[in-house]
This record gives structure tokens, sequence and C-alpha cells, in this order.
């Protein structure tokens, strides 16, 4: 018998007796809805007993339906007997159950995660293009870093006519986000024009960021019978967004700054096979190489102000929400495929920036942000930025 909605595993034991002399064979096959389950052989001279077992799972049903034939084989030499096998006993004994539910979440919970690390990695990408700086801050290069485990360099280069150039790259420290990733080097870089100096511009910009090598621990839980098993598994792979964002500024006077733009940004986390340890874990999962696809759609308003003095600030308020745009497919022991698509997630964040002209040439600025997403624990960063114009 097994228990409905849901998966569960039997051990299928076999006893019996079987005779068999040289040239000589005998088979026992097992079918399962209608495909091969199990094969057992036994070829050569045995008089005796037989016992094997076997792990049999099925779904969703009130019995478990196994047909089971024995067949055996061989020429008949002068003396020779038949080959004999003959089964006594076949005992089931239920060893795991998991429900529909909770081997969906678990899978649920890989693509929750493989989605969180391109938001983990969003403040740093945004750190390296200068989205705290002013929208007239001039040509500069220095180095970033942050608590969330990242140090690097950052530039801009004002060319004139309105065009801009921002980027960057930084070493991201292992544990810096809210999924495990090892050391990484993380790359960005923007293309931005502004019309000319007035009360009312506009602008446009597009850019790119992400990582050629990300190495992401996952991690999912299920409940087997009344246990709950947690499982590590690592993927391989890497992580490139394209963005492009459009806003307007307006500056009441010269020393006041306000910008609200809006953002789309498409994401691709390719990542290499999935796989788990078995160890403990009966319903093991595995996922092939694939692109995980999300967008994401977000706004941010900005106020500046620098009065030509020592000090000057920009206070920021963002908000956004992804969507994910692929599904991901498993392929989990007893259970089959098994696909799930990251959760849609609404996040926000508000930061500060406030920046010291140490002399005309070198500026330092403190960073201050906390960023809020769905069913996680606000983040809390600061940063810090030396820059020497040019």
């Amino acid at each position: 018998m097994t228990k409905a909605n849901g998966y569960s595993v039997y051990n299928v034991d076999y006893r019996g007796y079987a005779v068999t002399a040289n040239g000589q064979s005998a088979v026992l096959q097992s079918t399962k809805d209608g495909k091969p389950s199990s094969r057992y052989q036994i070829a050569g001279p045995l008089d005796g007993d037989v016992a094997f077992s076997q792990a049999v799972g099925t779904s969703s049903s009130s019995t478990m339906d196994l047909l089971v034939t024995v067949e055996t084989s061989g020429p008949l030499a002068a003396g020779q007997p038949e080959a004999f096998f003959v089964i006594d006993t076949i005992d089931f004994a239920r060893f795991g159950f998991a429900s529909y539910e909770t081997i969906q979440n678990s899978i649920q919970q890989l693509a929750d995660q493989r989605q969180a690390i391109t938001l983990d990695m969003m403040d740093t990408a945004n750190d390296l293009l200068g989205s705290s700086d002013r929208y007239d801050a001039g040509s500069y290069f220095g180095v970033v870093g942050s608590t969330d485990a990242s140090a690097g360099f950052a530039g801009r280069w004002a060319g004139g006519n309105g065009i801009s150039f921002s980027g960057g790259a930084a070493f991201l420290a292992s544990g810096n986000g809210e999924v495990a990733t090892d050391d990484m080097a993380l790359f960005a870089g923007s293309l931005r024009y502004t019309t000319e100096k007035a009360q009312f511009r506009a602008f446009g910009e597009i850019g790119l960021w992400g990582s050629p090598q990300v190495t992401a621990h996952l991690q999912r839980s299920y409940t087997n019978l009344d246990t709950l098993v947690q499982v590590d598994g690592a993927a391989r792979g890497s992580l490139v967004n394209a963005f492009i964002r459009a806003g307007v500024i307006y500056s009441p006077n010269p020393e006041d700054e306000i910008a609200l733009s809006a953002r789309v940004t498409e994401s691709w986390f390719d990542l290499d096979r999935y796989s788990e340890t078995s160890d403990g874990n009966l319903f093991q999962a595995r996922i092939a190489d694939g692109t995980s696809r999300t967008r994401l759609v977000g706004a941010d308003l900005s106020f500046s102000r620098d009065s030509g003095g020592m000090f000057d600030y920009t206070l920021t308020a963002s908000v956004g929400r992804t969507a994910g745009k692929t599904s991901l497919a498993a392929n989990v022991d007893f259970a089959g495929t098994v696909s799930a698509k990251a959760a849609d997630v609404t996040f926000g964040s508000l930061s500060g920036r406030l920046g010291w002209k140490i002399d005309q040439r070198w500026k330092l600025d403190t960073l201050a942000g906390v960023t809020f997403r769905e069913d996680s624990d606000p983040d809390w960063r600061l940063g810090t930025k030396l820059t020497t114009s040019f």
C-alpha cells in the first residue's frame, strides 16, 4: 500500500530457490508501470537459496503494481537437470515518503536562491557604477570598499557633449550575500547621455555588470517520513546583467539636484550541472546545465546637495520587483521531473552618501544603506570611496 499525495519508496525483498548448471541461467525481471524496474540474473552452477532486494518508488496511489516474471534458459545435456528458479516470498517495507508539497518546495528553494545571487551583487555593482554620485560629477578614479566583503576600484570619465562612462571591478569575498558563494570578481560598466544643463534635463543609460565565474552553494530541505532532510549542492557558472535606465533631472538651483528614473534589467545566470550528496538524501535532485533568466524592474528617486563647500551629500530611495522568466527542472529520485520558477520578489532600499572634499582633487565618500526584500531580513551595509579627479 502507498500513501496518496506524495512519493512512497519501498524496499522489496525477494527470497527463493534456484538450481542452475553450467551454461544455464535464471532471470527475475520486475516491471512497474510498464517499464523495467529491476533485473536479477543467476548464471552458472547454483543449487541453493536466493535473496536480493530493490528499492521501488510509486506516486499517489492506493496500491503498487509490480509485475514479477521469472524465466530460465540454457542447454539440456545428458544427465543435467533443467534450470529451476522459484520465488517463495516477496516482502514490502516502506522506508521513504515525501509529499508533493515538500519536494516541490525544495526545488523552489533552489530556484529562489539562484535568483537571490543576482540581488546580492546588485548593491556592489551600483557602487562601481557611481549610482550615488551627482549627475554633474566630473571625471574621477578611485578605490571602493564595503561591509558586504567587497573591495575594488571605480571610475568615471566625462567625455563632454553629455556623454560619460562609469565602471569598475571589485573582489567579493565568500559569504558576502544571502546565498553562500566562493570568492569572485565582479565587473561593471555603463554609458550615459545627459541633455544640456538646464533646470530640467533628461538622461538615458545602458550598461552591463556581472561575474565570469560564480560558484554557488545551494541548499534545499524536505521532509522524508517524519525527518527533516537538509542537503547541499554546488554549481558553477557565469552571471551577466544588462540594463537600460532613463529619467529626468530637476535642478531648482545650482546647489540642488533631484533625479527620478526607471530601470529595466535582464539577468542571465548560466550554471553548470547541479548535483547533491546521497548520504541520507533519498530524494536526491540533479539539475542539468542551463540558464536562469530574471527580469528586474525598478525606480530610483535621489536628492543631492552641493553648496560648493567641504561637504556634499546624496539621499536615494529605490524600489523594484523581480520576475522569473524561466523554470528550473530538476530530476528527483523516485519523483521524476519537478519544475519550479523563482518567486517574484519586491525589494527596496534607502541609502545615503556623504562626501568630504579633502582638497581640490581628492575626495572621500562615506556610504550607508539598507536593502529590504520579501521574506528576508534587512541587509545593512557601509562603504567608502576614495577618489581623485582628473
